[in-house]
């Protein structure tokens, strides 16, 4: 959704008699397991409750069920992909690369989410029906209910959402803010998945995974990108505004508006996949690292 560590980490690798880099098993193993985006998960969850002023214990908890969760629910997209993914010869998905076997997948997926359904419930049943809503967005992916392009892209900005709204709900009941928050991450990510979508434009066109730049064309795309990366800093003006986040959130959003467009715009002036990769791993990075910071932020201004 082993071999032991090199000593130079993940970055590490190995070349062919051609001079082609080939990167190292840990480094494959970290792209499988999608360990970045599982920390990314975790920080969302865990700074939004933060953000939202609840305690230690249960930011802990819920950045706790949003690590298993999103592990869980990594493996179970992979093991959807499976069959396509196989024939397209992805070596991303630990299934078809042979780095997990299917029934031990299907064990670690029950117990993952498992864990998580445990660690959600003791924050209250809005915080459970979260994670059970994030569950059911990538079966919806799995099962083809929601493999159009536009319901694709739309489901990761509800994926992440849904993770905003984890944290929150640590806090105390649904509000105004919160759900802001989660406007702001589901329309922000929404826009965002182009850049996904463009940077593995090859691999999506032999697997037929149905995607805006696949469908739509790049001008499109770039436009799609534009128009809900706008309606999310829009949303986020919103969360200071109506949803009671004070001056820190609104330094940050407006870092984050200025750092997103000036990504969006070089993306747009050369949108090779190449381009989108950067695009996307500084958009992941540095966008996502401003948000954690403006809850923390949140907090205290």
């Amino acid at each position: 959704m082993l071999k032991t560590l090199d000593q130079s980490g993940a970055h590490a690798g190995t070349h062919t008699e051609t001079g082609a880099r080939v990167p190292s098993r840990a480094a494959q193993v970290f792209d499988q397991l999608r360990l970045a985006r599982v920390l990314m998960m975790v920080v969302v969850s865990g700074t939004t409750a933060f953000g939202f002023g609840t305690s230690t214990a249960r930011i802990a908890l819920a950045a706790g069920a949003a690590g298993l969760l999103s592990m869980g629910c990594f493996l179970l997209d992979h093991l959807f992909d499976l069959g396509k993914d196989g024939a397209g010869g992805r070596s991303s998905n630990p299934f078809s690369a042979g780095t997990l076997a299917p029934l031990t997948g299907r064990i670690l997926i029950a117990l993952l989410l498992a864990g998580a359904g445990v660690l959600a419930l003791l924050l209250g049943w809005p915080a459970l029906a979260s994670a059970a809503g994030i569950v059911l967005v990538v079966a919806g992916l799995g099962f083809g209910i929601l493999d159009g392009p536009i319901p694709r892209a739309v489901s990761l900005g509800a994926l992440q959402g849904l993770y905003a709204l984890l944290g929150g709900l640590a806090a105390g009941p649904p509000s105004v803010g919160l759900g802001l928050t989660a406007l702001f991450l589901l329309l922000a990510m929404t826009g965002g998945r182009v850049l996904g979508d463009v940077r593995d434009i090859e691999d999506d066109a032999r697997a037929e995974t149905r995607t805006i730049p696949l469908r739509f064309g790049i001008r499109a795309s770039i436009a799609f990108l534009f128009t809900f990366e706008t309606l999310a800093y829009l949303a986020g003006a919103a969360m200071y505004w109506f949803g009671g986040l004070g001056p820190g959130w609104l330094g940050c959003l407006a870092s984050i508006a200025a750092a997103g467009t000036a990504i969006n715009v070089t993306f747009a002036l050369r949108p090779t996949p190449r381009a989108a990769d950067v695009a996307n791993r500084l958009s992941l990075g540095l966008l996502g690292g401003l948000y954690s910071l403006g809850m923390v932020l949140a907090r205290f201004l």
